[in-house]
């Protein structure tokens, strides 16, 4: 085959080659595309504070209002327009026992029953109101105040007055009022307080009882960040303690 004709073969071969590549640079590249379907969160509605409400108000109408929220968020205790249509006209009258801010979600703990005395509605379900004598110096200087919590400790004097033992019988409990008083002055401090009514459970106000009837009770008062602590109850015989928290009753040795 002559050089020339070989020749033009190749640059031919060279000129295909090329156009096939730019011919395929030049297609849109194919991309697959995963189409998903979203989901709305479902929601039911919910009582919350229509406004800033403060503790031992008296509901009113309009304090409360509906508001949507989303189900899997709602906790025990929320109060829902599904279970209690009425609920926002219904509460109104009762007494709050703790302060709610715009737009928080009411619990059902936190509304007193309207019916029966002032203090009562103030005690949570299932506790007892049971006032000890106290002094200045049992309640830290006066520095103990309505909605404070204390643990109670118990002391007990020897026989010749030379010493005494003292004893933490029952921790993290709510004062409810220091005398008559079920609210905090604006002095922050009461002089002179002479009964501090506390809410205790059944079994704790024995504890309690017993105890002031034996010895000299004290107030240690403690952070307001460890509210949330469990409760401890400690037994006559100072053997056996009782653990309260989370719905729970848990008893312990002690040596």
């Amino acid at each position: 085959m002559p050089v020339s004709r070989l020749l033009v073969l190749a640059l031919s071969l060279t000129a295909g080659g090329g156009a096939a590549y730019l011919t395929t640079q030049g297609e849109p590249e194919v991309r697959q595309v995963t189409m998903t379907q979203t989901v709305p969160d479902e929601r039911v509605e919910i009582l919350v504070a229509g406004a800033d409400l403060e503790q031992r108000r008296l509901l009113a109408p309009g304090d409360l209002e509906w508001r949507s929220w989303p189900k899997d968020a709602v906790l025990d205790g929320y109060v829902t327009r599904a279970e209690q249509p009425g609920a926002a006209e219904e509460l109104a009258g009762n007494l709050l026992r703790a302060s709610i801010a715009k737009g928080e979600p009411v619990r059902r703990d936190r509304i007193g029953v309207s019916d029966g005395g002032y203090l009562s509605a103030m005690l949570s379900s299932g506790k007892r109101a049971v006032s000890v004598k106290v002094t200045a110096e049992s309640t830290a200087g006066g520095f103990i105040l309505p909605e404070d919590r204390v643990d109670v400790l118990h002391t007990v004097v020897e026989n010749n007055g030379a010493g005494g033992v003292t004893r933490t019988v029952v921790t993290n409990v709510r004062v409810l009022a220091v005398d008559q008083q079920v609210t905090a002055p604006e002095t922050n401090a009461v002089s002179g307080a002479k009964t501090a009514t506390l809410e205790l459970g059944p079994g704790q106000a024995e504890i309690v009882s017993g105890a002031e009837a034996t010895g000299i009770l004290s107030l240690s008062l403690r952070s307001s960040a460890d509210n949330d602590e469990m409760q401890i109850v400690a037994n006559e015989d100072r053997r056996t303690i009782q653990i309260f928290g989370r719905g729970q009753v848990r008893t312990a040795q002690t040596n």
